[in-house]
């Protein structure tokens, strides 16, 4: 199958979920304003733009919405524990 960019969207909830991971990253060890609220509150308008979906956006739109949500739910686990660690 031919796909878009020569990407299936597994690859490109793959790359997606590494990216979004890298910057969540970046933003909590160079900003020091960036708090776990923030990222909740970007968990939840990710969610509402998963279900947003009445023209139909695709699967790879999907899969970044998805992986984006993935690596927000992995970020804020890890950092919960940190803070419960502390």
């Amino acid at each position: 199958m031919s796909y878009i960019l020569g990407l299936d969207p597994q690859e490109k909830f793959d790359e997606t979920f590494e990216t979004v991971r890298s910057q969540i990253q970046f933003w909590r060890e160079s900003d020091t304003g960036f708090t776990l609220r923030q990222l909740e509150i970007m968990l939840d308008t990710e969610y509402l733009r998963l279900g947003n979906d009445q023209s139909g956006r695709g699967e790879y739109q999907t899969a970044i919405l998805e992986a984006t949500i993935a690596a927000i739910e992995e970020q804020l686990v890890i950092w919960k524990k940190e803070l419960n660690n502390e």
